[in-house]
């Protein structure tokens, strides 16, 4: 996983924040998505700011989905690996 990207989203806690570490410790870049700041703040601790981003956002909008795709880019490069894992409800889910 050496220097892939990948883009986690519910990354801020949980399974997700799991997945990030371990992603992270076997040489990956980790871009945590999640719409809760404050988890996503204490969720950085013991991630590089050279190897990881966060972005605060509502998966479901599409325009955020985007910027933060883009912010993640610019940061760290393009997204080799998705892990979808935030958690999503709605009449038509």
């Amino acid at each position: 996983m050496e220097g892939q990207v990948a883009v986690i989203t519910g990354g801020a806690r949980g399974i997700g924040l799991a997945v990030a570490r371990r992603f992270s410790a076997e040489g990956a870049k980790v871009a945590l998505w999640d719409r809760d700041a404050a988890a996503l703040e204490d969720a950085r601790t013991g991630f590089t700011e050279a190897n990881s981003v966060a972005c605060v956002l509502d998966i479901t909008d599409e325009e955020a989905v985007a910027a933060a795709a883009a912010h993640t880019a610019d940061a760290l490069g393009p997204a080799d690996i998705l892990v979808n894992n935030a958690g999503i409800t709605g009449p038509n889910l």
